[in-house]
């Protein structure tokens, strides 16, 4: 039988020395160390933690890369050297024992990325926009304690006030994300008093101070205010400023299909997206197609008791566009602070009794939700994983998610959504 002799720089099978990249070491150092837990498996997530493959933008190209390589060897070898699904759970050959010829925790501490010691621009302003731009693509991929973290550091240094305003904003925009609305708020007071000391700065300034308000009244549901602000940061805007117009169409979008006015909403939604493609913002892009798929879900619902063929027309649509907005978010590794899409996706598989594939979308969305810190992602995505087991017949696994559900909701003060699920949780228990 074969063995694989491991050490941190080396792998040996057998009597011959794999001459392994980095990357490729890596991956069979990990697959060796979890064979000798109790949870042996390993997913693209985990191998994209690893210090060697940071360059990799998501789990499509790491399971593209992953794949190709493993071919290799077991053509060269004659026999797979991990097993599995390569795009799910995977593992280490079983029938290949492992020893280890240097100590094991010598050998994950090698698993471990390295905090590199970065020193700051001397020029002030520079540092402030790198700084503000890692925060704006850690909010694009779902690390919102890493954009925080950016935006601190942003703001430490000594830059001018039209670039502090900017971070203050997108600031204000992660903390909002995670629900902390009390402190999303103060970054937005602070730029409001800028902007009343510097009588000189750019009026797009202002235009930010409204978004970011309405955006928290949102959140709320306090819908004629977060109105009111919308449109007012529409004067303060150029026709060239379009991702803050995309910014304000996408608000009004949420406003209108919550009052009841979904003309207007797929309006906005649609006028949102232009201004998103014309800014070549692909982060925003993705989300407006979600946006646009959430009217069509609606149509669906209003009159999906009859199941007519217009109710199933809306029903393609809605998963059409939603299927369009995971697609981008696959390609460009995008998306991961919200997992709107996978929720969405979740409800029109669940509609169509496509239950294993509603499943896999139930079971992502949790994953993103959770992994992102976002408690109002994660508290619809268990309420919507509720409703597949209610139609599944599990009621005491819905029960439980209603639950937890419930809780979040309560925590992060949106009363309606806590109220609706309390509602299905009662109804769910008298099934018993």
């Amino acid at each position: 039988m074969l063995s694989l002799d491991i050490s941190t720089y080396s792998i040996q099978l057998e009597q011959q020395q794999l001459g392994l990249k980095p990357q490729w070491m890596e991956v069979l150092l990990l697959a060796a160390t979890r064979s000798q837990t109790s949870e042996p498996l390993l997913t693209l997530d985990n191998i994209g933690q690893l210090p060697n493959w940071h360059g990799y933008s998501s789990n499509p190209s790491i399971h593209a890369a992953l794949a190709r390589e493993h071919k290799k060897w077991q053509q060269h070898f004659g026999l797979p050297l991990l097993v599995g699904h390569f795009g799910k759970q995977f593992r280490l050959n079983p029938n290949i024992p492992v020893r280890f010829v240097q100590p094991l925790e010598e050998i994950k501490q090698h698993l471990t990325p390295k905090t590199p010691t970065i020193y700051a621009l001397e020029n002030h302003d520079t540092e402030a926009q790198v700084q503000l731009m890692l925060g704006q693509l850690s909010i694009e991929r779902g690390q919102l304690e890493a954009a925080k973290s950016a935006f601190q550091k942003a703001l430490q240094t000594n830059a001018c006030e039209n670039i502090k305003l900017e971070i203050l904003f997108y600031q204000a925009r992660a903390l909002e994300l995670q629900c902390q609305y009390q402190a999303a708020k103060q970054s937005l007071e602070q730029l409001w008093q800028i902007i009343q000391t510097k009588k000189t700065l750019e009026s797009r300034a202002k235009a930010w101070y409204k978004i970011g308000t309405a955006r928290i009244q949102l959140r709320l549901e306090d819908y004629p205010n977060a109105q009111k602000n919308f449109l007012s940061a529409k004067k303060h805007l150029k026709a060239h400023h379009h991702r803050e117009h995309g910014m304000i169409h996408s608000g009004l979008r949420r406003i209108a299909y919550h009052t009841g006015s979904l003309p207007d909403a797929l309006k906005h939604a649609e006028a949102a997206l232009e201004h998103y493609h014309q800014a070549g913002w692909t982060w925003a892009v993705q989300a407006a197609l979600n946006d646009c798929g959430t009217i069509y879900r609606k149509r669906c619902e209003l009159i999906w008791e009859n199941q007519n063929s217009r109710a199933r027309q809306h029903l393609t649509l809605a998963l059409r566009y939603f299927s369009l907005c995971a697609e981008q978010c696959a390609v460009a590794g995008i998306g991961q602070d919200s997992a709107a899409v996978e929720i969405n996706l979740l409800w029109c598989y669940r509609q169509q009794e496509d239950f294993e594939t509603a499943r896999s979308w139930a079971e992502k969305a949790v994953q993103i939700a959770t992994r992102a810190g976002n408690q109002n992602d994660q508290a619809w995505a268990l309420a919507e994983y509720a409703e597949l087991e209610v139609q599944l017949g599990a009621v005491l696994e819905a029960a439980n998610k209603f639950h937890q559900a419930f809780n979040i909701f309560d925590a992060i003060g949106l009363i309606g959504p806590r109220n609706h699920v309390r509602f299905r949780l009662e109804e769910v228990l008298s099934m018993r």
